[in-house]
């Protein structure tokens, strides 16, 4: 079959007018596998937008497929036909007559005997066509995490959950001292609240006063008193104010308001104040709002890995493109865009995943076409190994 004319520039507007605003599924599809052999820069940009923003699923699938279609051409055509001639693509990962399987166009539901394209609609076939089970060799996948290949061997049964279970460790002292700031507020308010209802005022005398300033150059002024309960003598300290700190001198008598059945908990008189339970509070909510979110987040993917370990299927994949930067710590994070092909409906799913890969700084980072193993459980739950 030979190309197709090249669309004239008025032809290219109507397609896409077709495409973008006509109200009719099939009309839209039909512009879409016309306009897919332009070479026009614009097709690229209609069909990612059509991919995401059209109503209808189907042609929101024709667009993604040939999209993922164009990505490869435009690959092949970067680095050279030569450099890739030995290269499999997915479909072709380990036999010369993949593409001769049967397949089952998306679009018109035709069956078809291994044609590149649907004889009924015209619809090239998905780009993504691995058979699920087709081997492929292990040395040449690319590994995110490449503690996942003894998974991708067959020598283990649970997918590599070492870097979630280390984030879950390391916030551990975190949760403690959130679970810590809660406990002192309730204690500081159980303490406002018997003093508030059953404390008892006495005299007691001051006998010490002392002073701290911290790392910021702040000042915390702190009296000593003690009073007497029969032969009991009882002593505390209180935090209190530069101007109080200033005014009182050892020895000098003041009021103590004490809990009757406890002495040990007493208060300057006037100082039964709720400071300390809001700082409590305040201190507890920031701290508990950010850190519980992260540790829920690392167990939940943990658990997530060990399901997918359990329920989910091995996938042939491989990458679109892959890009990488470093951040301000000089950490430097790679980004792969990967397809694979969907069991439950032959279409291909683009993804984009990042991970921190420090050993590839330096190194060459995986090229189109590059082989990668999905692991898949349903449309909401995969991730490449």
């Amino acid at each position: 079959m030979s190309d197709p004319s090249p669309l004239t520039d008025n032809q290219m507007k109507r397609l896409m007018q077709v495409i973008l605003k006509d109200k009719s599924a099939d009309a839209r599809k039909a512009a879409l596998l016309e306009i897919r052999h332009s070479d026009d820069p614009r097709v690229s940009e209609l069909l990612e937008h059509v991919s995401r923003k059209d109503s209808d699923w189907q042609v929101r699938d024709l667009a993604k497929n040939l999209l993922a279609k164009k990505r490869i051409q435009n690959s092949l055509q970067t680095t050279g036909n030569e450099s890739h001639s030995g290269t499999p693509i997915l479909g072709e990962l380990a036999t010369d007559d993949s593409r001769t399987d049967p397949w089952k166009c998306g679009f018109c539901d035709a069956d078809n005997d291994g044609a590149d394209r649907c004889p009924s609609c015209g619809a090239d076939r998905p780009v993504s066509n691995a058979r699920p089970d087709q081997k492929i060799r292990l040395d040449d996948v690319f590994f995110f995490d490449k503690g996942n290949r003894d998974f991708a061997a067959a020598k283990k049964k649970r997918l590599n959950t070492q870097a979630n279970g280390c984030l879950f460790l390391f916030f551990i002292p975190f949760v403690i001292i959130g679970i810590g700031a809660i406990v002192m507020l309730i204690l500081s308010l159980r303490d406002w609240q018997t003093l508030n209802t059953r404390g008892v005022t006495t005299q007691g005398t001051f006998i010490e006063k002392f002073s701290h300033a911290d790392s910021d150059n702040d000042t915390t002024y702190t009296a000593r008193y003690q009073f007497m309960l029969g032969d009991d003598v009882y002593s505390n300290n209180q935090d209190v104010s530069r101007e109080f700190y200033n005014r009182v001198e050892t020895g000098v008598r003041v009021d103590i308001l004490y809990d009757p059945f406890n002495p040990g908990l007493s208060v300057l008189d006037g100082y039964n104040e709720l400071g300390a339970s809001m700082f409590f509070f305040i201190f507890g909510c920031i701290w508990n709002a950010v850190t519980w979110p992260l540790v829920i987040g690392f167990a939940s993917m943990g658990l997530r890995d060990r399901r997918l370990s359990r329920e989910g299927r091995v996938l042939n994949g491989y990458v679109l493109s892959s890009s990488g930067q470093s951040d301000s710590d000089n950490d430097f994070h790679l980004k792969i865009e990967y397809t694979f092909r969907s069991p439950e409906n032959n279409q291909p799913v683009i993804k984009s995943e990042s991970r921190m890969r420090n050993d590839l700084k330096r190194a060459p980072l995986p090229a189109a076409n590059t082989p990668v193993i999905v692991v898949y459980r349903n449309a909401q739950h995969f991730k490449m190994l």
